[in-house]
């Protein structure tokens, strides 16, 4: 008999019992596997299994078979909690690249149910779905979908340039409009941060700790592509291992997602020598 991944963490002692049957919840404990698994060296040496690294694989093909068995009753609202780990943690297990059809095809009902105006459907998600098929060559990305993602985007960097006092820079949506903006692969600083270079200092001028846990989750990503130099003038050297340590402290925050973000914290330490 197969075991649940429930009953699994229990034996293990891990931090608490999981509610697979949760999407956000399943995708913070996917998380965390996935980054405990990379902390074991199961990228660099996935031929080489001691008892931990073994152990996670077990806990990791316990959650898939979990979110396999639940995911179509989780909230279609909630599919960006969940898919992107759960993706990941199937190439972990399989080994490689897997047929994400199936996963396609949900990510394209959320992104049509937001082109459709349907409530509680993230436009940042959507577009950055839609961005990437579009990136790929993909048919998924629909030339009426393309054509309204774009709008979107033209839409956030009017806003946010013209009027960056304005900008809600405590709401996640606001931060990840400005990872999506700052575009694949560019190192900001304020040469090439242009007419959105007011907001970035907003942002940086606020202290870590002020922004709300779902916000600071949101200016993670963004942090990791601003040039050092400028923050080292800024005296922010270290923002981005600092904004990892704050998640950590987060009581609001699933308590597998700050372990998560903990042991993500020390690899990006050991990078960059800090």
């Amino acid at each position: 008999m197969i075991e649940p991944a429930s009953r699994i963490q229990e034996k293990l002692h891990v931090l608490h019992p999981v509610d697979t049957g949760n999407p956000a919840e399943a995708g913070a404990y996917g998380m965390y596997l996935f980054y405990r698994w990379q902390a074991l060296g199961g990228v660099s040496s996935p031929d080489i299994m001691n008892r931990e690294l073994s152990g996670v694989y077990t806990r990791i093909r316990a959650l898939l078979r979990d979110m396999e068995a639940s995911k179509e009753s989780y909230d279609p609202r909630e599919l960006y909690t969940w898919v992107d780990w759960y993706a990941l943690l199937r190439r972990v297990a399989d080994d490689g690249p897997f047929d994400e059809r199936a996963l396609d095809a949900l990510r394209l009902r959320y992104c049509e149910e937001w082109f459709s105006g349907e409530v509680g459907y993230k436009a940042t998600y959507a577009v950055s779905q839609i961005i990437r098929w579009e990136e790929r060559g993909s048919y998924l990305a629909a030339r009426q979908l393309a054509d309204a993602a774009r709008s979107a985007v033209a839409e956030w960097r009017d806003e946010l340039s013209n009027r960056p006092e304005a900008a809600d820079i405590d709401s996640p949506e606001t931060l990840r409009r400005l990872s999506i903006l700052r575009g694949t692969g560019t190192v900001w600083n304020p040469r090439n941060a242009g007419r959105l270079l007011p907001v970035v200092e907003r942002v940086l001028s606020r202290t870590v700790s002020s922004f709300p846990t779902k916000a600071l989750e949101a200016l993670h990503p963004l942090s990791l592509f601003l040039d050092d130099r400028w923050l080292a003038h800024r005296g922010q050297k270290g923002y981005a291992l600092d904004i990892l340590r704050e998640l950590t402290r987060r009581e609001d925050l699933n308590p597998y997602a700050r372990k998560a973000y903990g042991m993500l914290r020390e690899t990006l330490a050991e990078c960059t020598g800090n």
